[in-house]
């Protein structure tokens, strides 16, 4: 099943996906160096972090059911990626998956197409004009002209905080 992660990613509770515990591929973590060789332990750590207040979600435009989420963190100057898979069942147990996480490295990827194409599912509206003045990557300002491609809500931090409050378990 893989290392657990963190106990529920509110981030996925939020986007209607449960509280299932997040666990990790660590096939990622091992083949990490290979493909991505800036990517390092000390970045895989912050990982749980960085779910926990991400920039933006996006649906996976090459795995169906995926989401690629948007670290608050550069790495090596460039933006991170974290691939999820929720809702999968392995060996038995419901999980939501880490699939894998890497800095974008020369590549750039189509966030505008993304965003034109409905598959934006959350953004962070307060943090997300400074990341995209240093990570170079082009996010909206705001969510209101958006349109999710399965007519869904588009969901920002204050969703987030609001999840938050009602779901806190004492």
């Amino acid at each position: 099943v893989g290392t657990k992660v963190l106990d529920k990613a509110d981030i996925l509770g939020l986007l209607g996906y449960g509280d299932a515990p997040l666990m990790l591929v660590e096939k990622s973590v091992v083949k990490g160096p290979d493909a991505h060789p800036s990517f390092r332990a000390e970045h895989w750590k912050k990982v749980p972090e960085w779910l926990d207040d991400p920039i933006a979600v996006f649906d996976s435009d090459t795995v169906t059911g995926r989401l690629v989420v948007i670290a608050p963190e550069l790495v090596n100057d460039k933006p991170v990626f974290i691939i999820l898979e929720p809702n999968k069942n392995i060996g038995g147990y419901d999980i939501h998956s880490l699939e894998n996480a890497y800095d974008l490295g020369t590549g750039k990827p189509p966030i505008q197409k993304w965003v034109d194409q409905g598959m934006l599912r959350y953004l962070n509206t307060q943090k997300s004009l400074d990341f995209s003045g240093t990570s170079g990557l082009q996010l909206p300002k705001v969510t209101t002209h958006l349109k999710r491609g399965s007519g869904g809500k588009i969901y920002t931090n204050r969703d987030l905080v609001k999840y938050r409050n009602e779901n806190q378990q004492y």
